[in-house]
C-alpha cells in the first residue's frame, strides 16, 4: 500500500474515537510520504485489541510496525507487528509515538530511523507501556534504544533485547527517561552503540535522586558495557537468577528457568515449556566448541552403541530456533556436526543434547 498524505495503515489509515477494532491483521507492506504510517493503523484515537500487522514500514515522522500515533485516552492490546520499520522521527517496531495505552504487545522487527525518538517497542512514550517486549535491533541518531527512545511516563514489566546504535542518549532499554517518568520491574540484553550518553539499560536519566529507574537490569556481558545512567547491571547467571529481580512477581507475571533463561512474561509463554533440562557430570564423550562462537558451532558426540539422538538449540528465553537432528535411532559411531550461527544474533543460548534417557544443556555465547 503506497499513499502521499498522513494517516495510512495497512488496516486502517484513522481509527475514530468511537471504535473498537479487534481481531483483526494486515500483511501488507506500507509506504508513506508524510506521518502517522503504520503497518496496521496510521492514527489510533480509541480501542485496537487482539491483532497483529506483518508488513514493512516506510514513513517520514510517527511511522511503526503496528500504529504510527497512539493518541491520548486511545489503547492497544494484545497485539503484534514483525515488519522491518524505516522512518526519520518518532520510529518505532510497534509504535512511533504513544500517549495512550499500550499493554500485552510485542514487536520483531528492526528499526531505522534518520533522526531522533527510535524504539524497538516505542519511538517514544508519553503515557503507560506494560507488559511488553521488543526483539529488534535500532538504528537511528539521538535517544535511540531497544525498547523506548524517550520515555516521559510509565513503562513496567517490559524487556528488550535488540541492539542500539547511534550518536547521543543510547541505551539498551531506553534513550532517555525524563525527570518525571518511571521505569520498573524491566530489563535489556542488546549491545549499545554510540558517541555521547550511552548506557546498557539507559543512555540519560533526567532525574536519578529520585529513583525514577526501579528494579530494572541489564545484561552487562552480552550489552558489553558495564555503565548505565540508570539500571543496575548483573553478569549473564545472575541474569537467570531469580534472586536477581526484587519485587518481580514470578507468580503471575514472570518466568524463569533458574540458570538457563531470562525472564519471560507468562502472557506469551507457557512457562512449563522453557528450557529445562538436567546437566550431566560426565561430558568426556560430549564436545561443543568454539565458545564463543562466531561463524560456526562444532558438535562431537562419542556414540558407542545405538542411540535415539536429538539435538536443538533454543535462544536464552527458551523459544526452539533450531533442530539440528531427531534420530530414534543412530548407529553406534561419533557423530559430527558444524552448525552455522552467523545469522544469530550477539547472545546466549542452549544447545540441548538427548542420548537416549540422558540429557545435557549447554550455554553458548555467539558474537556477531
Amino acid at each position: 500500500m503506497i499513499g502521499t498524505g498522513s494517516c495510512i495503515g495497512g488496516f486502517c489509515g484513522r481509527n475514530n474515537d468511537t471504535s473498537t477494532i479487534t481481531d483483526s491483521y494486515s500483511t501488507s507492506s506500507v509506504i508513506g510520504k508524510e506521518n502517522s504510517i503504520g503497518g496496521f493503523c496510521g492514527n489510533n484515537d480509541a480501542s485496537i485489541k487482539n491483532s497483529y500487522a506483518t508488513g514493512n514500514v516506510i514513513g517520514n515522522a510517527y511511522v511503526a510496525g503496528f500504529c504510527g500515533n497512539n493518541q491520548s485516552t486511545s489503547t492497544i492490546t494484545d497485539s503484534y507487528s514483525t515488519g522491518y520499520i524505516k522512518g526519520n522521527s518518532y520510529v518505532g517496531g510497534f509504535c512511533g509515538h504513544n500517549n495512550g495505552s499500550i499493554k500485552n504487545s510485542y514487536a520483531t522487527g528492526d528499526i531505522i530511523g534518520t533522526v531522533y525518538f527510535i524504539g524497538g517497542l516505542s519511538g517514544s512514550n508519553y503515557a503507560t507501556i506494560k507488559n511488553s517486549y521488543a526483539t529488534g535491533n535500532v538504528i537511528g541518531n539521538a535517544y535511540v534504544a531497544g525498547f523506548c527512545g524517550i520515555n516521559k511516563s510509565t513503562i513496567s514489566d517490559s524487556y528488550a533485547t535488540g541492539n542500539a546504535t547511534g550518536n547521543r542518549n543510547i541505551g539498551g532499554f531506553c534513550g532517555q527517561n525524563d525527570k518525571t517518568a518511571k521505569i520498573e520491574r524491566s530489563y535489556s540484553i542488546g549491545i549499545p552503540k554510540g558517541e555521547r550518553s550511552i548506557g546498557g539499560f539507559c543512555g540519560l536519566n533526567e532525574n536519578p535522586s529520585d529513583g525514577q529507574i526501579i528494579s530494572s537490569y541489564y545484561d552487562t556481558q552480552t550489552s558489553e558495557i558495564d555503565s548505565s545512567d540508570g539500571g543496575t547491571g548483573k553478569t549473564t547467571a545472575e541474569m537467570m537468577m531469580h534472586s536477581t529481580f526484587v519485587d518481580w512477581d514470578f507468580d503471575n507475571v514472570w518466568c524463569l528457568v533458574e540458570g538457563q533463561t531470562y525472564p519471560q512474561l507468562q502472557y506469551f509463554v507457557d512457562c512449563d515449556t522453557l528450557v529445562s533440562v538436567p546437566e550431566i557430570a560426565n561430558k568426556e564423550d560430549i564436545e561443543i566448541y568454539p565458545n564463543p562462537a562466531t561463524d560456526v558451532i562444532n558438535i562431537s558426540i562419542k556414540n558407542e552403541i545405538p542411540s535415539s539422538l536429538k539435538i536443538e538449540i533454543y535462544d536464552s528465553m527458551g523459544n526452539e530456533l533450531m533442530k539440528v537432528i531427531d534420530s530414534p535411532y543412530f548407529p553406534a559411531e561419533r557423530y559430527k556436526d558444524v552448525i552455522d550461527v552467523s545469522d544469530f544474533r550477539s547472545g546466549v543460548y542452549h544447545i540441548r543434547i538427548q542420548l537416549n534417557s540422558i540429557c545435557l544443556s549447554e550455554k553458548i555465547i555467539v558474537i556477531e
